[in-house]
C-alpha cells in the first residue's frame, strides 16, 4: 500500500479548461472580426513569438487551434501553419536561442519568421498544384510592426 499513497493522479483542473476555452472562445471572435477588419492583425505571428518563449505543450495546443481556425478562415492549407509552427519550435528557435539571449528579439525573429516565410512557402506549395499563389501584402509588414508590440506587452 505504500506505493499506491505516493502516486500522484493526473488530474485536469476544471478551472484551467474554462479559462483555456474562454481564451480561445476569444481568439475565435478576434479571428473572425479580423476578416472583416483587415488592419486588426490575425496573431498569427503572434502565437509563434508565444510558442517560442513560453515552451509549454498547453500553449502549444492553444497555438495549433487558433492556427486551424486562422487556415480554415483565410482559405490556407489546412495544417501546414501546424506543421509549420511544430518544426520552427522544435529546430529554428533553439538555432535562434543560440546566439541570440534577448527574448523581444527573440519573438520579433518568431513573428518576423511567421509572416516572411510560412505565406511564401504556401505560395510555393499552390504554385506547385496549380493553385493561385497568394500575393505579398504590404499589410504583412504592418502586421509584424503591431504583433511585435503586443508580443513586447504580452510575453513576459
Amino acid at each position: 500500500m505504500q506505493t499506491l499513497s505516493d502516486m500522484q493522479r493526473n488530474r485536469v483542473d476544471s478551472k484551467d479548461i474554462v479559462r483555456y476555452g474562454f481564451v480561445l472562445f476569444a481568439l475565435v471572435v478576434y479571428e473572425s472580426l479580423g476578416t472583416i477588419y483587415y488592419l486588426a492583425p490575425p496573431l498569427f505571428g503572434f502565437w509563434f513569438a508565444f510558442v517560442a518563449a513560453k515552451k509549454d505543450p498547453r500553449y502549444m495546443w492553444l497555438a495549433m487551434c487558433y492556427i486551424l481556425f486562422y487556415e480554415a478562415d483565410r482559405g490556407l492549407i489546412a495544417a501546414s501553419g501546424c506543421l509549420f509552427l511544430y518544426f520552427f519550435a522544435r529546430f529554428v528557435v533553439p538555432m535562434i536561442e543560440d546566439f541570440i539571449m534577448s527574448r523581444f528579439v527573440i519573438s520579433l525573429a518568431a513573428i518576423a519568421c511567421a509572416y516572411l516565410v510560412y505565406h511564401p512557402l504556401v505560395s510555393f506549395i499552390y504554385f506547385l498544384f496549380g493553385m493561385e499563389p497568394l500575393s505579398f501584402s504590404w499589410l504583412f509588414i504592418y502586421y509584424i510592426f503591431f504583433e511585435a508590440i503586443i508580443a513586447a506587452m504580452v510575453i513576459r
